[in-house]
C-alpha cells in the first residue's frame, strides 16, 4: 500500500502530483479541530526554528520570493477575491487588537510611529506630493460620505483631543506655539498682500518688474484683482461737503448722504477737518492718483485677510 506521507517527490510526474495533492486536501478536510490546531502549532514551531537559524542571505531571498509570489497572486485575484481577502484581514486584525494588552498596544503604536517618521524623513519631494495628494483625496471622499451624526462625533472627538493636548502643555510649549502661530499668520498675510498689491495699471506696463509680471500671471491673483475692481466699480462714492473726502454712498440717512460718518459725528464748531479749520488739503495731484489706487487696493485685501485669520 502506498503511503502518501512518505512519497518521494524527486521524480514525481504531473499526474502523480495532482493525485497526491488531492489526497492531501481530502485528508485535511476530514481532520478534527483539535488535530488541525496541533498540526498548525507544530508547523509554526518548525517555521520559527527555521527562521531563527537561517542566514541573512537566505532570509533576504525568502522575503524577495514571498513578495514576488504575493504580487502575482494580487495581480490575478478578482474583485470578489479581493473583497473576501480584505474582510478576512479585517476580522483577524480586530481579533488581534481585541486581545492585546496596554503594553503591547503602546509598543505597536510606538513602532508604527517610528516607521512612519523614518519613511517620511527619507521620502523624496515627488513622493511627498503624491502622498499628500492621495491623503487629501481619501479625506475628501471620506468627508463626502459621512452623515450629520458622524460629522458631529468627529468634530467632538477633535475638540476633545485638542483640549486635552492644550491642557497638558507646559508654559514654555504654549509660548512657543503662540509665537509660531503669530509668525505664521503674519507671514501668510504679508505673502498674500504681496500677491495682490499690484493694480490694473500694471497689466499693460511693459517696464513692470519681473516679480510683478510673474504675480500677474498667477490665476488666483488675477481672480482676486478682477473681483476687487468689480467690487470697487460697483461702489458709489460721494464727496463729503465738510472734509472733501470720498466715502461710500448708499446710506438711507439723509444727513449722511452728503457728509461722511466722521464729520457727522464731529460736533465741534468749526469741525476738525473743515475748510474753516484750514484742514482741507484741496485737489489731489495727478502724481498721487496711482499711489491712491495702490493704497486702497492694499488696505482692502489686508483688512479682509486679517479678518479671516
Amino acid at each position: 500500500m502506498c503511503s502518501w506521507d512518505s512519497f518521494d517527490e524527486t521524480n514525481e510526474s504531473q499526474e502523480h502530483k495532482e493525485v497526491r495533492l488531492e489526497h492531501k486536501r481530502s485528508k485535511l478536510a476530514q481532520e478534527s479541530l483539535d488535530r488541525r490546531a496541533a498540526r498548525l502549532n507544530k508547523i509554526r514551531i518548525q517555521q520559527k526554528h527555521r527562521r531563527a537559524i537561517e542566514s541573512q542571505e537566505n532570509r533576504s531571498a525568502r522575503l524577495q520570493n514571498m513578495r514576488i509570489l504575493q504580487k502575482e497572486h494580487l495581480a490575478n485575484e478578482t474583485g470578489d477575491d479581493r473583497a473576501a481577502r480584505l474582510e478576512r484581514l479585517s476580522v483577524l486584525q480586530n481579533e488581534r487588537l481585541a486581545k492585546e494588552t496596554q503594553e503591547e498596544k503602546a509598543a505597536r503604536l510606538k513602532h508604527q510611529s517610528t516607521l512612519q517618521e523614518e519613511k517620511i524623513a527619507n521620502e523624496t519631494v515627488h513622493k511627498r506630493a503624491s502622498r499628500l495628494k492621495h491623503q487629501n483625496n481619501l479625506q475628501g471622499k471620506k468627508l463626502a460620505k459621512e452623515t450629520s451624526d458622524e460629522r458631529a462625533v468627529r468634530l467632538k472627538c477633535q475638540w476633545a483631543y485638542k483640549e486635552n493636548a492644550l491642557a497638558n502643555v507646559t508654559p514654555e510649549q504654549k509660548s512657543a506655539r503662540l509665537q509660531n502661530m503669530s509668525v505664521y499668520k503674519r507671514q501668510f498675510a504679508q505673502d498674500a498682500v504681496l500677491k495682490v498689491v499690484n493694480t490694473e495699471h500694471l497689466h499693460n506696463n511693459e517696464t513692470a518688474p519681473l516679480i510683478h509680471q510673474a504675480i500677474l500671471k498667477d490665476k488666483v491673483v488675477k481672480e482676486k484683482m478682477d473681483k476687487f475692481h468689480h467690487e470697487m466699480s460697483s461702489i458709489e462714492s460721494t464727496i463729503c461737503i465738510v472734509c472733501s473726502e470720498k466715502f461710500p454712498g448708499g446710506t438711507k440717512m439723509a444727513s449722511l448722504s452728503t457728509t461722511c460718518i466722521r464729520c457727522y459725528q464731529d460736533k465741534a464748531n468749526p469741525k476738525l477737518y473743515s475748510s474753516e479749520n484750514n484742514m482741507n488739503p484741496g485737489a489731489v495731484p495727478n502724481e498721487l492718483h496711482v499711489c491712491d489706487i495702490n493704497l486702497n487696493f492694499l488696505l482692502y485685501y489686508r483688512t479682509n485677510l486679517l479678518k479671516s485669520l
